[in-house]
């Protein structure tokens, strides 16, 4: 399995936070032996934005102008006012002229003056690319083998819109951020035309400002003018209709008026006092003749309160005068009373009569007077009005020679280097993605790759101790691998076989194994092989070892071995005693040997019967170690058999070639017995091809190999 699936699994099941520093080391790895890949991918990629970016690419040319809204008003303007206001700084006024200044009235225009209709460039009827061509043509020959009718050709309006769509697909607006400056980018094939168009668009742009203010003034003055006109008209009958009322009227002004008001109080006084004194005297004139009639002359002298009465009465009194004479005197004084009143009432008449010619006077001119201030009023009223229109009318007209457009050309387009293709920055981006393809065909194929190349992945993956890896032997037969671990017992080979013995022995110390069945997933992983390096190691410690052939199908030690005369695992079943009395030892190897037959019953019958078990009963008293190769678990039902005879069970995994699938099938067939996996071996390990892999750095013994073990 590739390093990624390792460092994973070892993440899910340790939690440690190293796990994280192996997974890019792991990563890191993966990427440097797949570097042949990645440099290829990087290279044909670049070598591809090359030849985009210098022979097939077009260059392209933007140029940019920048226009400014101009909010202040001019000094000569400034004691002036417009008729039309100023543009606005709020954002929804900014939004307003970035899409005025791409609009396609502004953008016609530019089409126009410019006349980009016959610019191939915009205009794609005029020169069309040879695939454009080639598609038009493969369209109408659909349509007519289908009877469709062909589409007409384009009409010059038609053109014209797609002319402009083209320039507008071709120009960006932007708004400089917090400012009221906007960008006008343009992008042609050609410098000097994109800061023409740039440029012209800015012009045009403001120029119509200019002229909306023009036409507005204009049209302002024009109503202007009319209206003042007819104001004038209005304000002449309006002083004209109060001239006439002036002459038609007795009013001599509002205060003639108070005047005469203050006459009338004064006579309605004067009348208001006499009627009193009137009704006074004519009472007293009353009282008096009462009192002559009554003859009493004392209460008539006292009541008239008059010296000569009073006199009178005395005299009366005193008998100088007769009552008679008192009496004329008496009727002379009610006399004077009742002409009093007859004064009085004259009097009354006359300035009732006057008061009533006064105040009709007064009711007349007050009328007049409301409508004299109404005519005046009317008068100023129309006069104001008059005045404002007038006003504005000459403002107007000083505004027609000062009109100011809204903005202002700050940066003028001028022609700049190709901006397109940008070529340091494809072959960069290239390089970039040929970088991350490569990679990402290295890391797909690492995740493909379903076998195991180092012992972390193994245990990761199964969850199991691995008991040793084994390199492969440099032989060309087994014979040849056989002589190779007998003759370098100071190799690499060797000391990785005394570090799986060591693991073995070790995986049970209280209890040390003493049967031990070495067996894999399929056939050709070096599991015989294995067993003899293991069964060669412990003899070369004193042990008395017996290695048994448990393959009765394919029986390949004599591959390894001359067994002609080797005593048989069927033979030492049926009578044990030719194990002790016959010589076993393989001198090549220094261990006795069991070798299979061929039998006329099924295999793992004869391993599960009495016979075998005894045999191995009888094995463990006479030697150390019993080792037992089997045949490999998924193809037959032998080894889970003979399992149940062994103290440690040893799995071989071959070295980038069993896969994940094989092994857990073969896992499973012993634990779906509940018969423990002692431990893993990986086998048969390539140490160059683990370098070109980038494992070069798992094993120790490859690493300093030159120092501790023979090469030769």
């Amino acid at each position: 399995m590739n390093d990624m699936r390792e460092v994973t699994a070892s993440a899910s099941v340790s939690g440690q936070d190293d796990d994280d520093q192996i997974d890019l080391v792991a990563l890191g790895r993966v990427l440097w032996r797949g570097k042949v890949p990645i440099f290829a991918v990087t290279l044909i990629l670049v070598v591809f934005a090359a030849i985009y970016a210098f022979v097939l690419a077009t260059p392209k040319y933007d140029s940019t102008a920048v226009v400014s809204m101009n909010t202040q008003q001019s000094q000569m303007m400034s004691s002036v006012n417009s008729v039309l206001s100023a543009l606005g700084t709020d954002s929804s006024t900014i939004n307003t002229e970035t899409i005025v200044l791409q609009s396609r009235n502004l953008l016609e225009k530019v089409v126009n003056k410019l006349d980009l209709v016959n610019d191939p460039e915009f205009n794609a009827v005029l020169e069309p690319t040879p695939f454009a061509q080639a598609l038009q043509s493969a369209k109408d020959r659909v349509k007519t083998l289908l009877g469709i009718a062909l589409a007409p050709e384009p009409t010059d309006s038609a053109i014209h819109d797609a002319v402009i769509d083209q320039l507008l697909s071709q120009i960006t607006v932007t708004n400089e951020p917090n400012s009221m400056a906007f960008d006008i980018d343009v992008t042609t094939l050609d410098p000097n035309k994109s800061a023409l168009i740039a440029n012209t668009i800015v012009a045009l742009y403001i120029n119509d400002q200019k002229l909306e203010k023009l036409a507005a003034t204009k049209e302002a003055s024009q109503f202007l003018t009319q209206r003042t006109a007819v104001l004038q008209e209005q304000l002449q009958a309006a002083e004209n209709k109060l001239s006439d009322f002036n002459h038609s009227t007795q009013l001599v002004s509002a205060d003639a008026l108070t005047a005469l008001q203050v006459q009338l109080k004064d006579i309605r006084d004067r009348l208001s006092r006499l009627r009193s004194d009137r009704e006074s005297t004519a009472k007293r004139a009353a009282d008096l003749s009462a009192l002559v009639l009554a003859g009493n002359p004392e209460a008539f002298g006292a009541f008239a309160d008059d010296p000569a009465i009073s006199t009178l009465v005395d005299r009366l009194n005193a008998g100088t005068i007769t009552q008679a004479d008192f009496n004329d005197a008496a009727n002379a004084l009610v006399q004077r009373a009742k002409t009093a009143v007859q004064r009085d009432d004259e009097q009354i008449a006359a300035l009732a009569a006057s008061e009533q010619v006064q105040s009709d006077q007064i009711t007349q001119q007050s009328k007049d007077l409301i409508k004299l201030q109404e005519l005046q009023r009317e008068v100023d009223s129309t006069q104001t009005i008059y005045d404002t229109f007038l006003t504005q009318l000459k403002q107007t007209d000083v505004q027609l020679g000062l009109a100011l457009p809204d903005s202002m050309q700050l940066s003028s387009a001028v022609p700049r280097p190709a901006v397109s293709p940008k070529k340091p920055l494809i072959l960069v981006l290239a390089a970039i993605l040929g970088i991350m393809i490569g990679s990402g065909i290295v890391l797909l194929r690492e995740l493909q790759f379903a076998s195991f190349r180092t012992s972390d992945e193994l245990r990761s993956a199964t969850g199991l101790r691995v008991l040793g890896s084994i390199p492969v032997i440099p032989s060309h037969s087994r014979k040849d691998a056989l002589g190779y671990l007998r003759d370098k017992p100071t190799s690499i080979i060797a000391e990785a076989v005394r570090n799986l013995r060591t693991s073995i022995l070790l995986s049970n110390i209280d209890h040390p194994p003493k049967v031990l069945m070495i067996t894999s997933s399929l056939p050709g992983e070096g599991k015989t092989t294995e067993t003899l390096a293991l069964a060669l190691n412990m003899a070369n410690l004193g042990k008395r070892v017996i290695l048994i052939e448990g393959d009765l199908r394919r029986r390949i030690f004599s591959e390894y071995f001359d067994t002609k005369h080797a005593v048989t695992l069927l033979s030492a079943m049926n009578d044990h005693t030719e194990v002790l009395q016959h010589d076993l030892m393989q001198p090549e190897v220094g261990v006795d040997l069991l070798v299979a037959a061929k039998a006329n019953v099924n295999a793992a019958d004869v391993f599960a019967s009495e016979k075998f078990a005894s045999l191995i009963a009888m094995l463990r008293e006479h030697y150390d170690f019993v080792l037992i190769d089997t045949p490999p678990v998924l193809v037959v039902p032998d080894a889970r058999v003979i399992a149940h005879h062994a103290d440690a069970i040893v799995y071989t995994v071959k070295w980038n070639s069993t896969s994940r699938t094989q092994l857990r099938q073969g896992l499973e067939m012993f634990s779906s017995l509940g018969i423990p996996i002692s431990g893993l071996v990986l086998n048969q390990v390539d140490s160059r091809q683990m370098k070109r892999y980038g494992y070069g750095g798992q094993y120790g013994y490859d690493v300093y190999k030159s120092k501790y073990y023979d090469q030769t």
